[in-house]
């Protein structure tokens, strides 16, 4: 279901004072009753994991393409049954 366009959404890294900081994924949208804006409903998500394993993954990106790049050696491409891949 697409959110009102009138909805804020945004992400906040929150610190805390023992422990590493965690991420916060915030949503908050009014409430409306005959036109009215009645009250607001907002949903904070921890998505601390999401971007911890977003953060692993551009890391393992980065020296993956570091050692192709820098391999003194070929590469060659091949399927599960070894079979030439082009």
């Amino acid at each position: 279901m697409p959110r009102p366009a009138n909805a804020v959404e945004f992400e906040v890294e929150v610190p805390y004072q023992v422990g590493e900081p965690q991420f916060m994924h915030c949503c908050y949208e009014p409430e409306s009753k005959e036109g009215k804006v009645v009250g607001l409903v907002a949903a904070i998500t921890n998505i601390t994991g999401l971007k911890r394993a977003e953060e692993r993954l551009r890391a393992s990106e980065i020296t993956f393409r570091q050692l192709v790049e820098n391999s003194p050696f070929g590469i060659f491409t091949v399927d599960a049954d070894f079979a030439s891949c082009r």
